[in-house]
């Protein structure tokens, strides 16, 4: 199984756009409030704790399965909401792109 990144470099702020240090990120099946694993790697080899913890930074490793629908609730440390979101996908595995003739293997674009 591969995981895609939540984002390159995920950073969450307070709503006041700073750090949200020692925040949490939890991570549920789609429509629901079943847990669901987020990874620290791409091979997605070792799970997280759910909640992750954000560092001092707001930072943290958080991979998700390709092509599965997740519900993220973001809170700060407090415990107070800060957003969510339902049926979110972390997209395609670059490499199923290739296999499937849309980004070609020596690079390029999306096509279609």
């Amino acid at each position: 199984m591969t995981a895609v990144a939540l984002a390159p470099f995920v950073q969450l702020e307070t709503n006041g756009g700073l750090p949200l240090a020692g925040g949490k990120v939890f991570a549920y099946q789609a429509g629901t409030l079943i847990p669901k694993n987020t990874f620290t790697d791409r091979g997605a080899a070792t799970p997280n704790a759910n909640p992750v913890i954000l560092d001092s930074a707001g930072r943290a490793d958080i991979w998700l399965t390709v092509n599965e629908p997740y519900k993220l609730i973001v809170q700060d440390s407090a415990g107070n909401l800060i957003d969510s979101v339902d049926d979110f996908y972390a997209g395609a595995d670059p490499a199923q792109l290739t296999a499937a003739g849309i980004v070609p293997a020596t690079g390029g674009t999306y096509t279609g």
